[in-house]
Protein backbone atom coordinates (compact mmCIF):
# COMPACT_ATOMS: atom_id res chain seq x y z
CA UNK A 1 0.00 0.00 0.00
CA UNK A 2 1.18 3.60 -0.69
CA UNK A 3 2.19 5.81 2.00
CA UNK A 4 -0.12 8.61 3.05
CA UNK A 5 -0.36 12.04 4.26
CA UNK A 6 -3.37 14.38 5.59
CA UNK A 7 -3.45 17.70 4.24
CA UNK A 8 -5.34 20.10 6.33
CA UNK A 9 -6.09 23.89 6.56
CA UNK A 10 -5.55 25.11 10.21
CA UNK A 11 -7.23 27.99 11.88
CA UNK A 12 -4.91 31.51 11.19
CA UNK A 13 -2.00 31.44 13.86
CA UNK A 14 -1.10 34.62 15.95
CA UNK A 15 1.71 35.39 13.82
CA UNK A 16 4.14 38.72 14.15
CA UNK A 17 6.40 40.29 11.10
CA UNK A 18 8.82 41.66 13.37
CA UNK A 19 12.15 43.76 11.92
CA UNK A 20 14.65 44.85 14.19
CA UNK A 21 18.43 45.63 13.69
CA UNK A 22 20.34 42.35 14.06
CA UNK A 23 22.31 43.33 17.47
CA UNK A 24 18.96 43.79 18.70
CA UNK A 25 17.79 40.08 17.80
CA UNK A 26 21.18 38.63 19.80
CA UNK A 27 20.20 40.26 22.74
CA UNK A 28 16.99 38.25 23.29
CA UNK A 29 14.70 40.65 21.63
CA UNK A 30 11.63 38.05 22.27
CA UNK A 31 10.94 34.58 24.02
CA UNK A 32 8.55 34.04 20.59
CA UNK A 33 9.16 30.96 18.17
CA UNK A 34 10.48 32.45 14.83
CA UNK A 35 8.80 30.26 12.32
CA UNK A 36 11.35 31.89 9.81
CA UNK A 37 14.21 33.89 9.49
CA UNK A 38 13.50 36.19 6.41
CA UNK A 39 16.35 38.30 6.60
CA UNK A 40 18.99 39.33 9.16
CA UNK A 41 16.96 41.43 10.24
CA UNK A 42 13.31 40.64 9.90
CA UNK A 43 11.43 37.20 11.02
CA UNK A 44 8.28 35.46 11.26
CA UNK A 45 7.08 35.01 14.62
CA UNK A 46 4.87 33.01 17.01
CA UNK A 47 2.92 34.06 19.58
CA UNK A 48 0.68 31.56 21.88
CA UNK A 49 -1.86 33.74 21.86
CA UNK A 50 -3.59 37.24 21.11
CA UNK A 51 -2.62 38.27 24.82
CA UNK A 52 0.92 37.08 23.99
CA UNK A 53 0.98 39.15 20.51
CA UNK A 54 0.24 42.21 21.93
CA UNK A 55 2.30 41.76 24.89
CA UNK A 56 5.55 41.11 22.77
CA UNK A 57 4.65 44.09 20.68
CA UNK A 58 4.90 46.54 23.30
CA UNK A 59 8.20 44.86 23.91
CA UNK A 60 9.49 44.90 20.35
CA UNK A 61 9.33 48.91 20.38
CA UNK A 62 10.90 49.12 23.49
CA UNK A 63 13.65 47.79 21.97
CA UNK A 64 13.89 49.67 19.16
CA UNK A 65 12.04 47.07 16.74
CA UNK A 66 9.28 47.10 14.51
CA UNK A 67 6.24 44.17 14.70
CA UNK A 68 2.99 44.33 12.63
CA UNK A 69 0.49 41.67 13.01
CA UNK A 70 0.01 39.49 10.18
CA UNK A 71 -1.92 36.63 11.56
CA UNK A 72 -5.11 37.50 9.13
CA UNK A 73 -2.25 37.45 6.33
CA UNK A 74 -1.18 34.03 6.19
CA UNK A 75 -3.26 30.73 6.10
CA UNK A 76 -1.81 27.72 7.61
CA UNK A 77 -1.78 24.40 6.03
CA UNK A 78 -0.74 21.23 7.96
CA UNK A 79 1.13 18.25 5.97
CA UNK A 80 1.46 15.31 7.91
CA UNK A 81 2.09 11.90 7.55
CA UNK A 82 4.75 9.10 6.08
CA UNK A 83 4.56 10.57 2.62
CA UNK A 84 4.06 14.32 3.72
CA UNK A 85 8.09 14.73 2.39
CA UNK A 86 7.19 13.51 -1.17
CA UNK A 87 3.76 15.24 -1.65
CA UNK A 88 6.15 18.74 -0.85
CA UNK A 89 8.60 17.40 -3.24
CA UNK A 90 6.51 17.48 -5.96
CA UNK A 91 6.23 21.22 -5.44
CA UNK A 92 9.21 22.76 -3.69
CA UNK A 93 12.56 22.64 -4.70
CA UNK A 94 14.04 22.42 -1.65
CA UNK A 95 15.96 19.93 -0.14
CA UNK A 96 13.48 18.58 2.40
CA UNK A 97 16.25 15.36 3.78
CA UNK A 98 15.73 15.55 7.27
CA UNK A 99 19.29 16.23 7.97
CA UNK A 100 18.83 19.36 5.79
CA UNK A 101 15.81 20.60 6.59
CA UNK A 102 15.99 19.26 10.27
CA UNK A 103 12.78 19.99 12.18
CA UNK A 104 11.93 23.77 13.45
CA UNK A 105 13.83 24.88 10.37
CA UNK A 106 11.94 27.36 7.70
CA UNK A 107 12.25 28.81 4.69
CA UNK A 108 10.43 31.46 2.02
CA UNK A 109 9.83 29.49 -1.07
CA UNK A 110 7.49 28.21 -3.71
CA UNK A 111 5.10 25.37 -3.63
CA UNK A 112 3.25 24.88 -6.90
CA UNK A 113 4.76 28.47 -7.88
CA UNK A 114 2.78 30.30 -5.05
CA UNK A 115 4.89 31.83 -2.40
CA UNK A 116 4.80 29.70 0.80
CA UNK A 117 6.55 30.05 4.69
CA UNK A 118 7.42 26.13 5.19
CA UNK A 119 8.59 24.89 8.10
CA UNK A 120 9.36 21.26 9.52
CA UNK A 121 7.25 19.95 12.63
CA UNK A 122 8.67 18.21 14.88
CA UNK A 123 6.46 14.67 14.44
CA UNK A 124 7.79 14.52 10.51
CA UNK A 125 5.30 16.70 9.06
CA UNK A 126 5.11 20.79 7.57
CA UNK A 127 3.09 23.67 8.08
CA UNK A 128 2.84 25.74 4.94
CA UNK A 129 2.03 29.56 5.41
CA UNK A 130 0.28 31.04 2.34
CA UNK A 131 -1.25 34.51 1.52
CA UNK A 132 -4.97 33.62 2.07
CA UNK A 133 -5.73 34.79 -1.18
CA UNK A 134 -3.90 31.49 -2.81
CA UNK A 135 -5.23 29.03 0.01
CA UNK A 136 -7.96 27.82 -1.44
CA UNK A 137 -6.06 27.23 -5.10
CA UNK A 138 -2.99 25.73 -2.67
CA UNK A 139 -5.20 23.68 -0.97
CA UNK A 140 -6.67 22.38 -4.42
CA UNK A 141 -3.35 21.42 -5.56
CA UNK A 142 -2.07 19.70 -3.21
CA UNK A 143 -5.47 17.81 -2.97
CA UNK A 144 -4.69 16.79 -6.39
CA UNK A 145 -0.87 16.08 -6.25
CA UNK A 146 -1.77 13.78 -3.04
CA UNK A 147 -4.56 11.78 -5.19
CA UNK A 148 -1.90 11.62 -7.93
CA UNK A 149 0.70 9.90 -5.54
CA UNK A 150 -2.11 7.18 -4.37
CA UNK A 151 -3.13 6.36 -8.35
CA UNK A 152 -1.57 3.01 -9.41
CA UNK A 153 0.50 3.98 -12.25
CA UNK A 154 0.09 2.28 -15.43
CA UNK A 155 3.76 0.53 -15.31
CA UNK A 156 2.43 -0.96 -12.16
CA UNK A 157 -0.75 -2.26 -13.42
CA UNK A 158 0.48 -4.84 -15.97
CA UNK A 159 -0.66 -3.20 -18.96
CA UNK A 160 1.83 -3.53 -21.29
CA UNK A 161 2.97 -0.01 -23.76
CA UNK A 162 1.12 -1.82 -26.31
CA UNK A 163 -1.90 -2.22 -24.54
CA UNK A 164 -2.20 1.59 -23.61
Amino acid sequence: MAETCLVTRRPPLALLDVTARPDVWSGGLTALETVVALSPERRILLAGDAADLAGSLDAIAARGGRGVDVSHGWQPIAIDGPAARSLLERGIDLDLAPDQFAPGHGAATLCARVPVLLRAEAAGGYTLLVATSYADWLMRWLQAARAAMTRPSLSNTGISGSQR
